[in-house]
């Protein structure tokens, strides 16, 4: 089930991702491609399907396709750019890297993942062309030089400005007038600056904007220099001022450009890293996305450089260099060929401790580095549980005790694998039978119950599991276990069954012998319990009331004695009595009377008064009319399952009461014991059993019982143990 809904997520994440992910072959049909792409593309995948990759081309590039299946069939790989016609007629621009499949598949298909680089790909062609209008700008003129007189407040300029600042041809102008159009904001910030130049640093540079008489907006750059007397008063400043307003407007386009790119990293399904530099101890993280930090556990500022990462990541030294070896000889290699990586795999250990298989992928962009993390972890453990299942049911198959069959509901015929033959050597054809004739060789006393197995399976429950009896024509018994899944139609109706039946003779017997040695024991120890019981209470018992009675006949014999005699000789008395009491019960609970004289109910509430006075406990006891005569088997069974319960409960349950309930059905008689306390973890308690519940689960195990734990930590515990009945007996009802 895991393995099926993991194949669901990552179905799902593929073709929910807008990075293009398809299958071709190698003639260039499209095999398959993710619903997001294809419908970025302006198509439905089943529209894409089936067709050649040339349709999809830019008409100038549908030549480069064969020497692109040329590659593929000669490297494995190829990757570059290339140009596709949306549905709409548009090309957009694709950043892609495909590999030759040949392992697993009869004939090999190529695996492509594509990005859509075109919106990055135009932002810096924007920006190179905003540079390039930059130049030729002050080239033809874009800026004029000008000289400002202090004295008189009259600038002049040179004849360039009057394309830019809007003035007509010739006309000057006072420093008064031009600060006027001097955007609020920049104004006082350049008057500081151009007044408070001094003959030591009589030189100033800044950026401010200015508005044209038309209310257009400019940015300049303004460079000036003051003339200062020999008194050091400045008398003037002379300058050159340049019109930076493309400039500033490629600039903010790039930084729109940036987020935008920035905002696709960040919200990418991949995880990504982005980086600066080449050297590998300055290489410094700009950006670790969303889905890295997800994957990983850690944020950009967690490792502010890439050196901070290798230790995180990988935290075996050896391990570690080998990895950076191969990664930095690798990066190197991509970026003087100005080129992407070979795909590279490792294991890295997360923020969490755990280990997720990770395939690597590093782009070169001037320097900038890109590198996307591809999380294979699911992928490498399906693949993994599969090959050892593959191989234990190899194994098994091999072993020659195993085979596998179908059943067809509706013809009713079955048809097994070969290795049937091994099992059912008596048969000509045993891989072919009817299931009615199959049915008819099951064990008389378990032909009922498997053909109940069949009729119980629906829709929603299609599997079963099921251990049976089959009878040679020898008379000779073999035991089957038998697991199966069914598939019905759109009605509900079963229309076939598939499954695995195993040879579980040897296992059958050996669990027979085990349960016999059980049996055994426990008899032994059983007989020995009774007649450890009887010595307790024949001969210690008697003898500690002996000696009970005569320490109080010494005290009333001896009158005269001194006092604190006296009460010396009534406090040994005292401490007899409660040993002979202590043996008492002692002796009750190794053997209990009641259970063997007055039945199960009489002795299991007996037995918990008793357990409630001696450890200062509540034990509640309830009952339904239970048979007083039961087996003598089930009636100790149970006994000993209530003692070693209430026992385990008062050691670790932490509270003092406890709900002890018998209850009897017609065809089996239940036993629950169960508290309000600690609790525990029930798997936990299975893997770590303790002698007590193993010995509890032994006992039922001999009267064909079963035995059950329910228990979470903080809401107690309840311990449920069922023994069935024969059908038919009759018991005489227990009074009380």
């Amino acid at each position: 089930m895991t393995l099926r809904e993991n194949q669901k997520d990552y179905r799902d994440l593929v073709e929910n991702s807008l990075d293009l992910m398809c299958t071709h072959d190698l003639n260039g049909v499209l095999l398959t491609i993710n619903l997001a792409a294809a419908r970025t593309l302006g198509y439905e995948p089943g529209e894409l399907v089936n067709r050649n990759l040339r349709e999809f081309l830019s008409p100038e590039v549908r030549e480069e396709v064969d020497a692109y299946l040329v590659a593929l069939r000669e490297k494995g790989a190829s990757s570059g750019f290339m140009r596709l016609r949306t549905k709409s007629g548009e090309t957009r621009i694709w950043k892609y890297t495909n590999t030759v499949r040949t392992e697993g598949v009869e004939v090999p298909v190529v695996r492509g993942m594509a990005h859509d680089f075109t919106d990055i790909l135009e932002a810096q062609k924007a920006l190179r062309e905003g540079e390039e209008r930059l130049r030729i700008a002050a080239e033809v003129g874009r800026m004029y030089a000008w000289e400002w007189d202090s004295a008189t407040d009259l600038i002049r300029r040179s004849a360039e400005c009057a394309r830019i600042l809007g003035l007509d041809a010739g006309e000057q102008g006072s420093g008064k007038d031009y600060f006027i159009l001097i955007h609020p904001d920049d104004r006082a910030g350049l008057w500081t600056l151009s007044t408070s130049l001094t003959p030591k640093e009589p030189t100033y540079r800044t950026e401010y904007r200015r508005f044209r008489p038309d209310g257009a907006l400019l940015w300049l750059e303004e460079s000036g220099r003051g003339k200062f007397d020999e008194a050091g008063k400045m008398v003037g400043l002379v300058g050159m001022t340049a019109d930076i307003t493309e400039r500033k407007q490629a600039e903010e386009a790039l930084r729109a450009s940036e987020e935008r790119s920035r905002q696709i990293v960040r919200k990418s399904p991949v995880a990504m890293l982005v980086s600066q530099g080449f050297e590998p101890q300055s290489e410094v993280v700009k950006l670790a996305n969303d889905k890295f930090t997800a994957l990983f556990g850690y944020s950009t500022e967690e490792i502010p450089e890439v050196a901070h990462w290798w230790p995180l990541a990988y935290p075996d030294e050896a391990y570690r260099e080998a990895v950076r070896a191969e990664w930095e000889a690798r990066v190197r290699e991509a970026v003087k060929n100005r080129c992407e990586i070979a795909p590279m795999e490792t294991k890295v250990r997360c923020k969490d401790g755990s280990d997720r298989y990770i395939e690597f992928h590093f782009t070169s962009l001037g320097e900038t580095n890109l590198t996307s993390f591809v999380d294979l972890t699911d992928r490498k453990n399906a693949e993994e549980a599969l090959r050892e299942s593959e191989e234990r049911l190899r194994l098994a198959v091999k072993a020659g005790r195993m085979y596998a069959f179908e059943w067809n509901a509706i013809t009713d015929v079955i048809v097994r694998t070969g290795e049937f033959a091994d099992i059912f050597n008596w048969m000509d054809d045993p891989t072919r039978d009817m299931g009615r004739q199959f049915v008819a060789r099951v064990h008389t006393e378990d032909r009922e119950a498997y053909a109940a197995t069949e009729t119980g399976l629906t829709a929603e429950n299609p599997t079963y599991q099921t251990s049976f009896r089959m009878l040679r024509p020898d008379g000779s018994v073999i035991w089957l276990e038998e697991s199966g899944h069914a598939f019905f139609d759109g009605q509900g109706r079963m229309l076939r069954i598939i499954g695995m039946v195993a040879d579980v003779t040897d296992r059958k017997l050996a669990e027979d012998a085990l349960s016999g040695v059980s049996r055994r024991l426990i008899a032994a120890q059983e007989e020995e319990r009774t007649r450890i019981a009887r010595e307790l209470h024949d001969d210690i018992g008697q003898r500690l009331a002996m000696l009970t009675i005569e320490l109080e006949q010494l005290g009333q014999r001896y009158s005269e004695l001194p006092a604190g005699l006296l009460y010396y000789v009534d406090q040994i008395r005292d401490h007899s009595s409660g040993i002979a009491t202590d043996v008492q019960s002692l002796s009750r609970e190794l053997h209990s009377s009641k259970l063997e004289y007055l039945g199960i109910a009489t002795a299991m509430k007996a037995f918990c008064r008793e357990f409630s006075d001696q450890q200062n406990v509540e034990a509640v006891f309830a009952h339904d009319e239970v048979p007083r005569t039961l087996p003598q088997a089930i009636s100790l069974c149970l006994f000993r399952v209530l003692q070693e319960a209430l026992q385990n409960a008062l050691k670790h349950s932490g509270v003092r009461r406890f709900e002890v309930e018998l209850r009897y059905a017609p065809d089996a008689i239940h036993l629950t014991v169960r508290d309000s306390g600690s609790g525990f973890e029930s798997e936990a308690a299975k893997e770590s059993r303790g002698l007590g519940l193993i010995s509890m689960e032994e006992r039922l195990k001999l009267v064909k019982g079963t035995f059950s734990i329910d228990s979470q930590p903080k809401k107690g515990t309840t311990i449920h143990a069922r023994v069935p009945l024969s059908a038919g007996t009759t018991f005489k009802r227990a009074a009380g």
